[in-house]
């Protein structure tokens, strides 16, 4: 897991509050930079969670001609007693990747997403299932 330009950024800036109320002799100062710190430790410990949820992934149809159409349902089930916040989930099918936004799940919920897969690629649909 990396930092973003912002947390860069505030991280930076924290550093540059604490020298300054160090060297002018202000609390406030110090303060306000402990405060950011604070605030991109607990954005990390937040983030670098990994989802807990089971997935499963169908293709419909089974045998598709080259440059048809072919359909792709994501399942995501929660299997927790905790609401599951959202998340991206990355599906790479053979050189694409496909990017889907998943909702926040309430304990022992399950949503499917509907997706098509792309066109032109040539993707294994035993490497799919």
């Amino acid at each position: 897991m990396r930092l973003t330009w912002r947390g860069i950024v505030t991280l930076v800036a924290a550093v540059v509050l604490i020298a300054a109320g160090v060297f002018a002799g202000y609390a406030l100062l110090i303060a306000l930079g402990a405060i950011a710190i604070g605030a991109v430790v607990a954005a990390l410990a937040v983030a670098g969670r990994k989802p807990r949820v089971e997935v499963a992934r169908d293709v419909y149809p089974d045998r598709v001609e080259r440059g048809s159409r072919a359909g792709l349902t994501l399942r995501v089930y929660n299997p927790g007693t905790r609401r599951q916040p959202g998340f991206t989930a990355v599906d790479r099918l053979g050189a694409s990747t496909l990017k889907v936004a998943v909702r926040s799940l309430a304990p022992n919920s399950e949503q499917s997403y509907l997706n098509e897969l792309p066109r032109g690629n040539v993707v294994d649909m035993k490497s799919v299932r």
